[in-house]
């Protein structure tokens, strides 16, 4: 029986790079989290409007 919650996917729609990092054993520990997304919010104050790419730096509407 597999007991661990599945990573999910997720891609650029530009570069096609996948955006979801897995953290180190210590990294897990310490945050209490099994994975980060890499993208970068893009606001206004108020609320994230657009995502931003690390890799290729280009901008994608929510």
């Amino acid at each position: 029986m597999k007991n661990e919650q599945e990573i999910p996917k997720e891609y650029c729609p530009y570069c096609g790079k996948n955006l979801i990092r897995i953290l180190s054993e210590q990294e897990q520990k310490k945050y209490k989290l099994r994975y980060v997304s890499e993208k970068i919010g893009v606001s206004n104050w108020d609320s994230i409007f657009a995502w931003k790419c690390p890799y290729c730096t280009k901008t994608w509407r929510r």
